[in-house]
């Protein structure tokens, strides 16, 4: 059984009405926008994060500024942020070891 399954069946003891449709969308969106940045591998750290930055502002004014898109845009942008750390430390402990 998923684990989506398992929580389903635990925590939402009634059907989840679906999604609307602008908001499966946004999701989407965001998950598109986030596996764009992915790899920072061997990337210039500024053009790397200003072109995620531009990507993030063009998809937050598409969707008229709306506030999940932000939140989902700000969430998105932390995590490549988080992975880059995790890549320049890793490459920094290579380089000294």
């Amino acid at each position: 059984m998923a684990v989506a399954d398992v929580i389903k069946a635990n925590v939402f003891s009634e059907r989840m009405p679906d999604m609307p449709p602008v908001l499966r969308e946004m999701w989407q969106v965001a998950f598109m926008y986030r596996r764009k940045y992915s790899n920072p591998t061997d990337k210039d750290p500024f053009e790397f994060f200003k072109a995620a930055w531009n990507d993030a502002l063009f998809i937050t004014r598409a969707y008229n500024d709306n506030e999940t898109m932000q939140g989902l845009m700000l969430e998105a942008y932390s995590d490549i942020e988080r992975q880059w750390k995790v890549y320049e430390a890793r490459r920094e402990a290579a380089e000294a070891g």
